[in-house]
């Protein structure tokens, strides 16, 4: 069992840079490796562990609701729109959701909970 966790690209990009840019929130992560060791059902597969993908308007969006004192940028044109698709993400889901838990956790909490994560290891 191989739990794949998503990488963000968070660099500025354009209209013409419509690289993949994906989250998952840690916990979904740590709960996809616990189902891989107890779920019977999972021999030898990767499990894709993307939640979704999101655009930056959106991870501005949330992140000036979350950090205290920061400003929010103007909205970049055209990116308004999540830069990727994600096919086997079902499989990961399920695994959640067979865990009791609804599927992958929003964008707004992981966001959320990184950004407190890191103002109170800063303070």
């Amino acid at each position: 069992m191989y739990v794949t966790p998503a990488l963000s690209k968070c660099a500025a990009q354009t209209t013409a840079n419509t690289s993949a840019v994906y989250y998952v929130h840690v916990q979904d992560v740590a709960r996809l490796h616990v189902a891989g060791l107890i779920n019977p059902a999972v021999n030898d597969e990767r499990i894709f562990a993307y939640a979704s993908s999101y655009s930056i308007n959106e991870f501005f969006d949330i992140f000036a609701k979350v950090v205290p004192g920061y400003k929010p940028r103007d909205k970049l044109e055209g990116l308004d729109f999540p830069l990727a698709e994600i096919g086997p993400r079902a499989r990961a889901e399920a695994l959640l959701k067979e865990l009791g838990r609804p599927g992958f956790m929003g964008l707004e909490e992981t966001i959320t909970d990184s950004v407190k994560t890191r103002i109170n290891a800063s303070s």
